[in-house]
């Protein structure tokens, strides 16, 4: 790097080095990558799912989807404790592009299997703040139901309080981690509605979220547009406020 500054400015293109610095101070994915968060991770506890029927729909969500994944998502175990990392830990993370997009984790080679296992389970707390909740429609997770007490809440969770995309009236979602609340832990918080959590999001208040370390690969195409990462807090356990000097359950 010094020499590349050198040359530059000996050739009088300080634009040049302009351009360097600006992506070295954007490229935070990259930097902000921890080995010690990753390790923490890696050596942190991965749970078997719990998973139960849900009014009609099984363990497997509709077995003509991705049964795995399906089983992942529908886990309904509450973690007795849970890793603290930090948000642009979870962005820095990838996916083995081999199975990104819509293949079947049964379809998988062992060696993506067995990387994303590394990570895949582990109980985590994550700080931010939340830019943008949307219930979301009919998905084979929940059986293609459509039932507002059935369907999933997708919400983007960001680093830092929410800033709107340029003439849009949307939240700025490129480095957002996805944490999903499923309809079966739903149904134990009746306090997480949609107009609690939009609450969250209008008036920027720092929230903690906590819950399962999922890899959800069908949605690449997201990525740098309204996702930072394919990993996601799947499904969601706990959400908590800063209030008064201190955390407290969304609820209370």
């Amino acid at each position: 790097m010094t020499w590349i500054l050198g040359r530059c400015c000996a050739l009088g293109k300080l634009t040049a080095v302009g351009s360097l610095l600006l992506f070295l101070a954007t490229s935070s994915i990259a930097l902000a990558h921890s080995p010690a968060e990753e390790q923490a991770i890696k050596d942190a506890e991965k749970a078997t799912p719990v998973v139960h029927s849900f009014r009609g729909c099984g363990a497997f969500g509709d077995e003509t989807g991705d049964r795995l994944l399906n089983h992942l998502k529908n886990r309904v175990d509450v973690p007795s404790s849970y890793l603290t990392v930090s948000i642009d830990m979870i962005v820095s993370m990838r996916a083995p592009k081999p199975i990104e997009g819509q293949i079947k984790r049964e379809d998988w080679r062992e060696v993506d299997t067995a990387f994303v296992g590394q990570f895949e389970g582990a109980a985590i707390t994550v700080e931010g703040y939340l830019a943008g909740v949307r219930p979301e429609g009919a998905e084979k997770t929940n059986c293609g139901a459509t039932q507002p007490e059935r369907i999933d809440f997708h919400i983007w969770l960001v680093g830092n309080p929410p800033k709107k995309m340029p003439n849009s009236k949307l939240n700025d979602r490129r480095r957002a981690v996805v944490v999903e609340i499923t309809p079966r832990l739903r149904a134990e918080h009746p306090e997480w509605t949609k107009t609690a959590i939009q609450k969250l999001v209008d008036q920027k208040r720092r929230v903690r979220v906590s819950g399962w370390l999922m890899l959800d690969q069908d949605h690449p195409e997201q990525l740098r547009k309204t996702r930072g990462t394919l990993w996601e807090i799947h499904p969601v356990t706990a959400i908590e406020i800063f209030s008064a000097g201190q955390w407290r359950a969304l609820g209370q």
